[in-house]
């Protein structure tokens, strides 16, 4: 596992299709969130962002619960140079 990410943006989806609930925050410099309010259900999180590779993460948040979800996210590869001779 890699550092923690400071300032990542975090998507938590409670439900599916055009009546799913959406949560959003950012890490603090622990790589830590929390999100409050969250509505009761099945969803999955998400760090969003073209820096990451898409990765996503199963849910459930109970009424009156903390729900733990962690992520592990990978770096999207920076597109690089080629430089050479030709002779």
């Amino acid at each position: 596992f890699g550092a923690p990410l400071a300032d990542t943006h975090v998507v938590v989806t409670i439900g599916d299709g055009p009546r799913a609930l959406r949560f959003a925050t950012d890490t603090d410099p622990q790589g830590e969130y929390t999100l409050t309010g969250v509505q009761p259900g099945d969803g999955h999180a998400q760090v969003a962002g073209e820096d990451f590779e898409p990765n996503t993460a199963a849910v459930q948040v109970q009424a009156g619960a903390v729900a733990k979800c962690d992520l592990v996210v990978r770096r999207r590869a920076k597109g690089g140079r080629i430089a050479g001779t030709i002779t």
